[in-house]
């Protein structure tokens, strides 16, 4: 549940990052900015956003839900805090580049972002549960270690196609 709550909420937050860039703010900025500056821009504001409502979301689940009864042990909270935020940054990573992609349509970009996210939000949704699960059930560490990892390298890696391919789609 916590992972729908912060999937919707990401595709609202970030999934209109581009919308304001049509016509003539469109042309302002490709005089004014370099392309890797705005989409670095854009995704340091998106990781800023997604940080801040991951702390949001998981505090109100937290706050409402409360700690899983019934375990053993008290769990990993950390490493929930980590996955949760791994999580987010990935998924927003995602997000913000087929945003992007989705912008250079001109009418109904917003339900492009969607169809292009979605299943490419998956993997990432699924590695984002196992470790939470994890997390709250302490697993041993040795089966938890590789969910952090490819959710850190997942972000790294759409960041850096981000920033790579912006400039053509940009151009276009």
């Amino acid at each position: 549940m916590l992972w729908l709550v912060h999937l919707f909420s990401g595709f609202t937050a970030i999934g209109r990052l581009f919308d304001r860039e049509r016509s003539n703010v469109r042309r302002y900025l490709q005089w004014t900015a370099s392309p890797l500056g705005l989409i670095l821009g854009k995704l340091f504001h998106a990781v800023l956003t997604t940080t801040a409502l991951t702390a949001v979301v998981l505090g109100a689940f937290l706050l409402f839900l409360g700690w899983p009864q019934g375990i053993e042990s008290p769990g990993k909270p950390g490493l929930l805090v980590l996955g949760a935020w791994l999580g987010g940054l990935s998924m927003t990573t995602t997000l913000v580049f087929v945003s992007a992609v989705a912008s250079q349509v001109r009418s109904g970009s917003g339900a492009l972002a969607a169809v292009l996210g979605l299943p490419l939000l998956l993997p990432q949704l699924i590695l984002a549960t196992r470790l939470t699960r994890g997390a709250l059930a302490d697993e041993p560490w040795t089966m938890l270690v590789e969910y952090p990892l490819f959710l850190g390298a997942l972000g790294a890696g759409t960041a850096t196609i981000a920033c790579i391919l912006f400039p053509y789609i940009w151009r276009a």
